[in-house]
């Protein structure tokens, strides 16, 4: 089985460029390729770093804000699929980065997915959910909620917003085609809509996702929980997941 990872990239700043270079070898012998869509903003030292460390590597750019998230992430499945691999990984770069230096070998284990699975919904153990920050564990805890819900569990509740999916080629193809959510909802939409037409999926929980704060790479330390508008961005973004979900629900 191959697997080609798709990943979007902003990084004005560079840095994700350590990240690279610390987790290129072990990206390179899980992945048979990479796509990477990345904005044109993204700093040279990151693409220099992509370049040099990961191989096969197809790597296309667009100005930031000039797709929606949701519309980025599309666009690296649809560049995924022009690879002849037989599964694609979806991921946001920071987040491979960050499991591939934390824990390698578990990645390598969760890129083997369910023989009768479609799409996989990787997503975080107890453990690493509760490394969360308090306004990431409230917020995102509630849609995990719900999409859960709308996927007819009970009893069991699945990790949908950190943004790591492994699939086949016929479901990215789906979802490239058919799924237009181009926002960040696609955390749920995706999932919801191969659901929808009769896709498989199956959960995976780990621990090599524990949060880090995403500006200074490899760090552990956040403290915004005592502000306001952080909290209040967070509602915006379950708020997007709720109405995301909305045409995928029950009558």
């Amino acid at each position: 089985m191959t697997v080609c990872l798709a990943v979007t990239c902003h990084d004005p700043s560079g840095a994700f460029e350590p990240g690279v270079r610390a987790a290129g070898a072990a990206l390179r012998g899980i992945f048979a390729a990479v796509a990477v869509n990345a904005t044109s903003e993204t700093s040279p030292a990151t693409m220099t770093a992509l370049q040099a460390e990961i191989e096969p590597l197809t790597s296309r750019r667009h100005p930031a804000g000039s797709v929606g998230i949701g519309a980025a992430r599309r666009d690296a499945l649809a560049m995924a699929l022009e690879t002849d691999c037989a599964y694609v990984a979806y991921s946001d770069l920071d987040h491979v980065l960050r499991w591939a230096s934390l824990n390698a070998g578990e990645l390598e284990l969760s890129m083997t997915p369910p023989s009768d699975a479609d799409l996989v919904i990787i997503g975080r153990s107890p453990r690493a959910f509760a490394s969360e920050p308090d306004r990431l564990r409230a917020t995102e805890g509630a849609v995990n909620q719900a999409a859960s819900l709308a996927l007819g569990l009970r009893g069991e509740v699945w990790d949908f917003m950190i943004a790591f999916r492994l699939m086949t080629r016929a479901t990215a193809s789906l979802l490239v085609e058919h799924c237009g959510e181009e926002s960040i909802a696609n955390d749920v939409a995706w999932p919801l809509h191969a659901h929808r037409e009769g896709r498989a999926l199956a959960h995976v929980a780990v621990d090599g996702l524990a949060y880090r704060y995403r500006e200074d790479y490899g760090a552990s330390a956040d403290d915004r929980d005592h502000d306001p508008m952080e909290w209040v961005r967070r509602i915006e973004i379950a708020s997007r997941h709720a109405t995301a979900m909305r045409p995928y629900l029950a009558s």
